[in-house]
């Protein structure tokens, strides 16, 4: 067997909390809406940040990149001047909108 059983309830348990995720975020998006954000919390991390810091910084990173796969939704990135001094990279989730239509609300974007 494959699978324990526990683990084969825990995946239809994680099955179900991502079905319930992907409804919510159809719901807020309509038919045509955009959702910008950035795709990373802040600067990468330097070489020697300590693995607490480390930790900290990859769990708000997923936090940020699992969006568009757990909602089954496209998404599409441009990299943008920020504040004049750093270059960010912004994502945009959007549902049941053509590609053209994605790259010109990035176009929009800041």
């Amino acid at each position: 067997m494959l699978f324990q059983p526990e683990s084969t309830v825990q995946i239809q348990a994680a099955q179900e909390k991502r079905k319930q995720i992907s409804a919510h975020l159809h719901g807020l998006l309509g038919k045509d809406g955009v959702l910008m954000l950035p795709t990373a919390p802040g600067p990468a991390p330097i070489l020697n940040t300590p693995p607490a810091e480390l930790d900290l910084f990859r769990s708000r990173l997923l936090s940020l990149t699992c969006i568009a796969g757990l909602g089954g939704l496209p998404q599409v990135q441009k990299l943008t001047q920020h504040v004049g001094t750093e270059i960010t990279v912004l994502s945009l989730v959007m549902h049941k909108l053509p590609t053209s239509a994605c790259i010109a609300g990035l176009d929009a974007g800041p």
